[in-house]
């Protein structure tokens, strides 16, 4: 879906486990990625967690994924303004 929006030229909020997130972000729209930073996600099998419950998805904070929403919302109300003007 992040690659979808992107191609049809929609801004893109994302949530990222331990895939490398500077790698796999959309091009060519405004974006946010929301990653945490854990030393497991250098080693992760992307199948079996080591830490038991896959923090690095869980343990991002549904108020982090807002933020970047409301973030890019402002964004998209800022440049619409500056064309309109």
């Amino acid at each position: 879906p992040m690659h979808l929006a992107a191609a049809m030229g929609t801004s893109v909020v994302a949530a990222f486990g331990p895939s490398a997130a500077e790698s796999h972000h959309p091009w060519g729209v405004p974006y946010r990625l929301i990653q945490l930073d854990l030393s497991c996600r250098r080693h992760c099998d992307f199948v079996n967690c080591s830490q038991g419950e896959n923090i690095c998805m869980t343990g991002i904070r549904d108020e982090a994924m807002v933020e970047a929403c409301l973030e890019m919302l402002q964004l998209r109300l800022l440049s619409s303004s500056k064309t309109t003007a």
